[in-house]
Parts: structure tokens; sequence; C-alpha cells
């Protein structure tokens, strides 16, 4: 189980990751502010994310770029209070992407 709480990135570039089959179970995001984070060229093809658990998440001016979401199983994903103004996608390629059991609370966009 991974457990990320009130966690603050600011100002991070990740350039270049590569989560490829990655299994992350029952995580759970709380409180996570993303101020100014850049994400290039992200593969996350064949990346497993059972019973995510997103709750008062903040991203703003966020940049996904060229990320490659072939392959990707969401599977009962609930999003709570989640605010993505300012959140930047292009190039996204989201071919194969599984979402099951989605629940959408609050959302901000």
């Amino acid at each position: 189980m991974v457990v990320l709480s009130e966690v603050v990135l600011s100002e991070v570039e990740h350039v270049e990751m590569v989560l490829s089959e990655v299994v992350l179970s029952e995580v759970v995001l709380s409180e996570v502010v993303l101020p100014e984070v850049v994400l290039s060229e992200v593969d996350m093809s064949g990346v497993v994310l059972p019973e995510v658990v997103l709750s008062e998440v903040v991203l703003p001016e966020v940049v996904l770029s060229e990320v490659d979401m072939s392959g990707v199983v969401l599977p009962e994903v609930v999003l709570s209070e989640v605010d993505m103004s300012g959140v930047v996608l292009y190039v996204v390629d989201m071919s194969g992407v599984v979402v099951s059991e989605v629940e959408a609370v609050v959302v901000v966009s």
C-alpha cells in the first residue's frame, strides 16, 4: 500500500519517465499539491492502478506532454474534490486504457 499524505511538489520537472508494467495497489493520495509540475515523455504502458483514491488533490499549472498511457488499467478509481485548473494535456496517447467503476465527486476543471 502506498500512502502519500500532504505531499507538496513545487517546480518539479520529470523528463523521460518510464513506468512500464508498474503495479500500484491501494494507492492513497490525500491533500496532494503539485504546482508547476512538468511531466514530459512519460511512458505508462502496462501500468495497473487498482483501488486508487485521489482526495483533495490540487494540480495547478500541470503540463503533461507526450504521455503514452496505452494498456493502462484503472479499476475502482475515486476522484474526490479534485481541482485541475490550469492543467494542460497535449499529445496524449490513451489507447487501450480501461477505466472501470469510476466515481468523481466535486471535480473542478
